[in-house]
């Protein structure tokens, strides 16, 4: 019994943590389906030996991506993890904001959205967290409660706490941004450092594809 119950948990973390690199290797502009069957390529080890593999090593964000889930899936986490459970019995959901701690400056973090905070008391939408570089991957509301799918819509309450992916020094920032004029004058400082840095990126890729056809 315990052995299946191992085995049930082993699987929804590995799907957990698939979940959250399809989600990651999208936002570099993969399609869902592509970055689906390579995060669980890496994960796995099988298969990540295609053609499109040379050009998502080719990116630098997806590269450490995968390389994550590489040594993931070769170190035997998951296993490690349903190990784990066998001896405590409650998980909180806070726990697989830890499952994919991506090499290099992205991470998978909580921040707690307190009174003061700048995305307290508005939508996702209103936010445009996606355009700064962070990606929201659920929200564990004050009650306990968690919303795995959030959208456009939901609506971040005082006391909820945001799981997000992205880079460390956004995180810093985005912590200690306060409400009003002020916190939204960072959020647009924010969206124009990472329209910078993906302008960088793709230079980058456009010099190795160019050294490569050289």
């Amino acid at each position: 019994m315990y052995g299946i119950i191992l085995l049930l948990v082993v699987a929804m973390l590995s799907l957990v943590i698939t979940r959250i690199a399809t989600i990651a290797l999208t936002a570099t502009g993969m399609s869902q389906p592509s970055a689906r069957f390579q995060a669980r390529s890496a994960l796995t080890g099988v298969g990540f030996t295609t053609t499109e593999s040379e050009a998502v090593v080719a990116h630098p964000a997806r590269r450490r991506i995968i390389m994550a889930l590489m040594l993931t899936g070769s170190v035997g986490l998951a296993t490690s993890i349903g190990g784990a459970l066998a001896r405590y019995t409650d998980l909180e959901v806070r726990d697989y904001a830890a499952l994919l701690h991506v090499s290099g400056e992205y991470e998978v973090k909580e921040m707690l959205a307190d009174a003061e905070s700048w995305l307290a008391g508005r939508t996702l939408g209103d936010l445009r967290l996606k355009d700064e570089g962070v990606l929201v991957l659920g929200v564990v509301r004050s009650d306990g409660s968690y919303l795995g799918v959030p959208n456009r819509d939901t609506r971040i309450e005082a006391g909820d706490v945001v799981i997000l992916y992205g880079r460390d020094e956004v995180f810093a920032e985005l912590t200690a941004r306060p409400r009003g004029p002020e916190g939204d004058a960072a959020h647009a400082r924010a969206v124009t450092d990472q329209n910078e840095m993906a302008e960088r990126e793709e230079d980058d890729d456009d010099d190795l594809n160019g050294a490569r056809a050289g």
